[in-house]
């Protein structure tokens, strides 16, 4: 009878680790221009010229300029960065950050006022090239490009993407490049208990 609880016990165990190894792999952003914006679908065409299509979830967090938006406010040309997940063996858009195109010479000057930023909340996931973060407020979740380049310590030491964990405290340091948010430094500390 022991034995069986025990086996059953682990096997739960082992379950959950997969089960959140395997939400880190089916997490990815894509980043580009709005092609097209219909009732349930956005294109967009990615910075290397190849378009996407992706099918967005009913609820899907939606974001333009900052502000809670609906899929159909957001218009073609618009800067995007699409949060996707992959639900049984469909690929569905589950957040869009979407930026409305300004007026000439505007895109500079925002790029030089935002080079550096700094957000602050706890890991969801950290992956491959990719941390994504829910933001301090709670609500807001962000995911951020991460090089080689990326200085990364955990509770004040040297760290890899791979040794920060879920429900870690974060503080991203990022610099806007084009369309992408790329962390320069990433700060991670062990909750307290």
């Amino acid at each position: 009878m022991e034995r069986n609880l025990l086996a059953t016990a682990v096997l739960g165990f082992f379950a959950v680790c997969v089960a959140y190894g395997a939400e880190l792999a089916l997490v990815d952003s894509h980043k580009g221009k709005v092609v097209s914006c219909g009732s349930s679908k956005l294109t967009l065409q990615d910075l290397d010229g190849k378009s996407h299509t992706f099918e967005v979830s009913k609820n899907a967090k939606i974001t333009r300029d900052g502000k809670a938006a609906k899929l159909e406010d957001i218009m073609k040309g618009d800067s995007v960065m699409v949060t996707t997940e992959k639900k049984e063996d469909k690929t569905v858009a589950t957040a869009i950050e979407a930026k409305s195109q300004k007026a000439p010479g505007t895109d500079a000057i925002e790029r030089l006022a935002l080079a550096e930023n700094t957000h602050e909340g706890t890991v969801l996931a950290a992956g491959e090239r990719m941390i994504k973060v829910l933001l301090k407020d709670g609500k807001s979740e962000r995911i951020f490009d991460v090089t080689p380049e990326t200085k990364i310590t955990r509770d004040g030491k040297a760290a890899k993407l791979e040794d920060l964990k879920r429900d870690d405290h974060v503080r991203v340091t990022t610099e806007r490049k084009l369309l992408r948010e790329t962390a320069t430094e990433i700060e991670a500390r062990t909750p307290k208990k």
